[in-house]
């Protein structure tokens, strides 16, 4: 599994200056690639991660035991398609400061997406928080 600045990134997007306080969720964060940034500010116990691979969270989980992981089994195309069309998210009990998602809705229609940030993820946010998502085209994906 690749590896890439990917805190560093929404750093420069929210320029936020101090992220040890808050509390992050990574949707669709794979083994933790945000906290795997060098430069990465945030402390795991204040990282939440879902992603649908199984996997990649039981990695995340072994290498960042003071984590929330969370394997969400929601049917996809290419990284889950033996999961559940009509999977809810894991309620997580807690509400976040910043809610990123890298690259996942790359994956996914616009009316999921929509959907799924209107009504899944925005109402997991403080009242400040911040809910940033990126698109990126399969040619700037990381190999």
């Amino acid at each position: 599994m690749d590896q890439w600045p990917c805190w560093s990134y929404f750093h420069r997007i929210l320029d936020s200056p101090a992220w040890d306080h808050l509390r992050i969720l990574d949707f669709g964060g794979n083994w933790g690639t945000f906290l795997r940034d060098p430069r990465c500010e945030v402390r795991p116990e204040q990282y939440w991660c879902i992603d649908i691979v199984s996997h990649a969270v039981e990695l995340g989980r072994r290498d960042f035991p003071t984590g929330h992981w969370h394997h969400y089994d929601r049917w996809n195309q290419r990284y889950n398609p033996s999961g559940n069309h009509d999977e809810p998210l894991p309620d997580l009990q807690t509400q976040f400061d910043i809610i990123v998602a890298y690259s996942v809705f790359t994956h996914t229609s616009r009316r999921e997406m929509i959907q799924t940030v209107r009504e899944e993820l925005v109402p997991r946010l403080t009242t400040d928080g911040k809910c940033v998502v990126t698109l990126l085209t399969p040619d700037r994906l990381p190999h």
